[in-house]
């Protein structure tokens, strides 16, 4: 955990078995606490197969949010990456990605829908014959 040590000095009054006040050094710690806050995103992105997707998630809290990430409510399996890229996305790739930000203080999450346009088409001429 992140915060704050300070030290003070604090006196205690007498008591039935002193008739001086009594000192006594005691440390505190304050830890500044701030649930994760996610920064707003396109809740839509679209792609074309073959296409390189980032899915953003700009987190911030203290202490520094752990994030994971979700598609289709299953786990993806990589945590603490923000943004999420998918490499050379296919139509298994489509559906809704959540960034689930949690820390001590609470958790926030992100929900981004994918969807996929199609394939790109190559073709390749030299294999075409003209008759």
């Amino acid at each position: 955990k992140q915060g704050t040590t300070c030290s003070r000095t604090y006196f205690c009054p007498p008591n039935e078995h002193s008739t001086q006040y009594d000192k006594t050094r005691v440390k505190v710690v304050l830890l500044s606490l701030a649930k994760p806050r996610i920064q707003p995103a396109p809740p839509l992105l679209k792609a074309l197969v073959g296409q390189t997707v980032t899915l953003p998630c700009v987190v911030q809290g203290e202490p520094s949010p752990e994030v994971n990430w979700f598609h289709n409510g299953l786990p993806v399996g990589i945590k603490d990456t923000s943004p999420f890229r998918i490499q050379h996305v296919s139509m298994a790739d489509k559906g809704t990605y959540q960034c689930v930000a949690r820390n001590s203080a609470g958790q926030e999450t992100l929900e981004i829908m994918l969807e996929i346009l199609g394939e790109f088409l190559f073709l390749n001429t030299s294999l075409l014959q003209l008759k």
